[in-house]
């Protein structure tokens, strides 16, 4: 062998190695994310509760926000990967203009910034590893823009949404008590007291803390409108009956009221471009940026103390197969609601039974816009109708067709009758009888209760402190967890 021959053969095989050191270098530049970002929700709760996470102004977790909104994002360790992480690096990627993110960072790896220019945003997370070196970014897209309100006379939502170019959106949200919520309060429609501090959740995008972006705050600061202008006519309103909706000025009007950009955020870049605006997640966390308040509007705090906040079970088990027409949110509106055999392939999140899973947010066909209160069909033929309580047995039915015949667990997805008969059980049916006659009949509760499960289930309570106990309403329980602390008497 001649001494070129050797050489050749060692520069190839230096060459082989140095392909595959950096072969492995890309691989590892190029493996998943440890983490992920999250774009936090922050409720009024939130902000009056938190002391360690730095929350000073309510967030949509939307991406699409108003141009000087608050945004709040966090690192979302990957299943396994939290102790393979030592810390984080955030970086803006894209602006529209340098210097238009204005950021800080707290004291918990919660990167807070604010866009102050409309347009694209994008922030990288980078996780270091336990080296502190940077493995594989994550990141985020954001839209900053303007609000223009839903149906004013220039070019609006109401532009494509009301049937022509696009599914009609508009009309069925118009009937809804969120379109007319500041109309009806300043026409006396609405008995309370009222403060300027409720503003924010009756109008378009009034966060405190934003100006530039056309939100009814900042609106009425441009156009130097005193709000406190308003409790009076309210009070007016109540006490003498002069309505004064017509007394707010135009511009005000256009972005008063609970419309499609307090839950899709600002859409004056919209124009069609799905990137430009947001679809709220089925976790409904946009609905507690005004529902969970500290002492009243505690729907999400209740719904969190109950049952259907873990619908998808422990590693989200329930996420699949037959269970998700009944354990997840988009299963429930896809099958139940829309009458699908599954839930369409495009949507691939699976959030538990939620908010957006009972109550439809462009729909007040139904009472409270709850999703499904036809009467219900039972696997066995029995027909449930019993008011609200319909919408709930949709699910809560033992899915047998005869108690009788035991399902094959080769062939079938359940040995029996499914758990949470109770349905069934307030109808007097689907019961095993081991081949004996035995009275049948529907329970008292089902003909004498009105609206049946709801009635007690969901019986109200007064909200008095930041952190009530977690009985009646939304936690649908109708004793607290530890089986002491009883609800109102009107449960029973």
């Amino acid at each position: 062998m001649t001494r070129r021959t050797i050489f050749n053969q060692r520069k190839w095989t230096h060459l082989g190695l140095w392909l595959a050191l950096l072969l492995m270098h890309q691989t590892a530049t190029h493996a998943a994310p440890l983490a992920s970002i999250e774009n936090l929700t922050v409720s009024p709760r939130d902000v009056g509760t938190s002391t360690t996470l730095g929350f000073d102004t309510v967030a949509t977790g939307l991406n699409t926000v108003g141009v000087g909104k608050i945004v709040y994002l966090a690192p979302k360790p990957e299943p396994g990967s939290e102790g393979l992480i030592s810390g984080y690096t955030w970086n803006v990627k894209t602006q529209p203009t340098d210097g238009a993110v204005i950021d800080s960072m707290t004291d918990i790896n919660i990167f807070k910034f604010h866009p102050t220019k409309p347009g694209r945003y994008v922030i990288e997370l980078v996780p270091l590893d336990q080296n502190s070196s940077p493995t594989e970014a994550a990141e985020i897209s954001l839209w900053a823009a303007v609000y223009m309100g839903a149906v004013n006379d220039s070019f609006s939502c109401a532009s494509c949404h009301d049937g022509g170019m696009m599914p009609d959106k508009i009309t069925p949200w118009s009937a809804t008590a969120h379109a007319t919520k500041l109309t009806r309060t300043l026409n006396g429609q609405v008995a309370g007291t009222y403060k300027t501090s409720c503003l924010p959740c009756h109008t378009v995008g009034a966060f405190a803390d934003t100006r530039g972006d056309g939100n009814f705050l900042d609106v009425a600061a441009t156009t130097s409108f005193d709000l406190n202008r308003i409790p009076t006519w309210v009070a007016d309103a109540l006490a003498n009956g002069t309505q004064h909706w017509n007394d707010l000025p135009a511009d005000l009007q256009n972005v008063g009221n609970i419309q499609c950009e307090s839950c899709h955020g600002p859409g004056k870049t919209h124009n069609g471009d799905p990137t430009k605006i947001a679809v709220p997640s089925y976790d409904g966390k946009i609905c507690s940026v005004c529902h969970d308040a500290p002492t009243h509007h505690m729907k999400p705090y209740q719904w969190q103390n109950s049952a259907h906040s873990n619908t998808l079970g422990e590693g989200g088990h329930m996420a699949s197969g037959s269970c998700v027409k009944c354990h997840t949110a988009e299963g429930f509106v896809a099958i139940q609601v829309d009458g699908n055999t599954d839930i369409p392939a495009e949507l691939t999140s699976r959030n538990n039974v939620s908010c957006l899973a009972c109550h439809d947010s462009h729909d007040a066909t139904n009472p409270h816009q709850l999703r499904k209160v036809s009467a219900v069909t039972l696997p066995n033929g029995e027909v449930y109708d019993a008011g609200l309580g319909n919408q709930c047995a949709n699910c809560h039915n033992s899915r047998i067709a005869d108690a009788n015949v035991t399902v094959d667990v080769a062939t079938g997805s359940s040995r029996g009758a499914h758990h949470g008969p109770q349905a069934d059980i307030l109808l007097g049916s689907s019961a095993y009888t081991w081949g004996q006659d035995y009275p049948a009949g529907a329970s008292i509760h089902y003909s004498v209760v009105e609206d049946s499960c709801v009635h007690c289930h969901m019986a109200p309570v007064e909200a008095s402190t930041a952190n009530p106990p977690a009985v009646g309403d939304h936690t649908f329980r109708i004793n607290s967890e530890d089986g002491l602390t009883s609800t109102v008497a009107e449960s029973c």
